[in-house]
């Protein structure tokens, strides 16, 4: 059911209480739909994929999505962060949190990746994280992101990047850490990805290549 590009301020999700097939709900670009805690969700417990952005501090509870493997909440504040659901045992597949402007979660101290160890995000296979003002990426930040085939991590502001930043991730297929403001890469940054088809590395400001930086791919 695609419901992007209106005009909605309200919504009951009541009416959709009948869908009990309903599998995938968009309902992106719907600037004033005023969506929060007291917003009833809990006859979707279909539904796998659901689409919702430009919403400012938005609290709902995923709980009731039980069937949830696709999320896509770019330009959402205070959202990600916040929602337990990331927290519990779930089987997302697909998680899309980019953002327009990364300020409002600046503003809430969330100014690196670390936030990600908390999350059970065993299934997880593809992960946009974009415009985020990121400064660094630790090393294993993701080894708890086994099955994961697609990282996009471009339009930040990642200037260091740990050894073994990239540990665990044998199913990575393509990455993509374009437009940051990367100098310099370790020689071993890309040990043990041995899947990766597609590197995106270009809009930074790297001035130098070990002769053996891509040896292990």
């Amino acid at each position: 059911l695609i419901l992007s590009n209106n005009s909605f301020k309200m919504f009951d999700f009541v009416i959709l209480k009948n869908l009990n097939k309903l599998t995938h709900l968009n309902l992106k670009n719907n600037k004033n739909l005023e969506l929060n805690e007291s917003s009833s969700f809990n006859h979707l417990e279909s539904i796998e994929s659901l689409a919702i952005d430009e919403k400012e501090n938005l609290q709902i509870k995923l709980r009731s999505f039980k069937s949830l493997k696709e999320l896509y909440l770019s330009n959402c504040s205070t959202s990600i962060f916040e929602l337990d659901f990331l927290r519990q045992e779930n089987r997302l597949i697909k998680l899309d949190i980019s953002k327009k402007d990364g300020e409002f979660l600046l503003n809430r101290n969330i100014k690196s990746l670390d936030c990600f160890k908390k999350m059970k995000l065993t299934f997880l296979q593809e992960l946009s994280i974009n415009q985020f003002k990121f400064l660094k990426i630790h090393s294993r930040i993701f080894e708890c992101l086994p099955n994961l085939k697609r990282l996009d991590l471009c339009l930040n502001e990642i200037s260091i990047i740990e050894s073994e930043a990239f540990y665990n991730l044998k199913h990575l297929e393509y990455l993509n850490l374009s437009q940051n403001e990367i100098t310099n890469l370790n020689s071993n940054m890309f040990a043990g990805l041995d899947q990766l088809a597609e590197l995106e590395l270009g809009e930074n400001t790297i001035n130098f290549l070990d002769e053996c930086q891509f040896g292990n791919l």
